[in-house]
């Protein structure tokens, strides 16, 4: 798997089967930093709340500079739709990790 294959994998995220969903996040954490990129490319492109959430949680487990960007960015009031982006961004700021 390359950073190339990323759009697939979050199109995997979206599926209704679990195990589809689990494989696709295992790869996505496999690709490391090479994958936030990509993520954040397709967060800002406009996904549905899950989707954000899941992409979101995938940035936190990878961690990195562009990882926490995102989070930075997605903590602001007002940016963004959905509170519990928001929440997660936050919480994952405020714990210190980055």
């Amino acid at each position: 798997m390359s950073a190339d294959s990323v759009p697939i994998l979050i199109r995997r995220l979206q599926s209704l089967d679990d195990a589809e969903r689990e494989s696709a996040r295992a790869a996505l954490i496999r690709l490391d930093e090479a994958a936030v990129e990509p993520l954040a490319d397709a967060f800002y492109s406009g996904v549905g709340e899950g989707v954000g959430l899941d992409i979101l949680a995938i940035a936190i487990q990878i961690g990195g500079w562009e990882a926490r960007l995102l989070l930075a960015d997605v903590a602001q009031e007002g940016l963004f739709p959905y509170a519990s982006w928001r929440s997660l961004a936050r919480d994952a700021l405020d714990s210190g990790a980055y």
